[in-house]
């Protein structure tokens, strides 16, 4: 008995299997590049956020300065 099995390959399927190849990987690069994207601009946004909450704090205590100068009550 001859236990050997020649495997044959079509040269379409060597064909389809290198397109889904390329495709696959174009794929994996392009979410990564997106992921990057994302990333950057979501620490761009807290930081932005960061800035934007403390500048809020420092005019709010210069209202409640200028009101205690004044003598006026907060509204809150």
């Amino acid at each position: 008995m001859n236990f050997k099995t020649k495997i044959t390959l079509n040269l379409d399927a060597v064909i389809a299997i290198s397109i889904l190849f390329v495709i696959s990987i174009s794929g994996s690069g392009f979410l990564l590049w997106q992921v990057k994207a994302l990333s950057e601009e979501s620490v761009r946004q807290k930081m932005q956020m960061t800035v934007d909450s403390l500048n809020l704090s420092s005019q709010q205590a210069y209202i409640d300065k200028l009101r205690k100068e004044c003598g006026i009550e907060s509204g809150e």
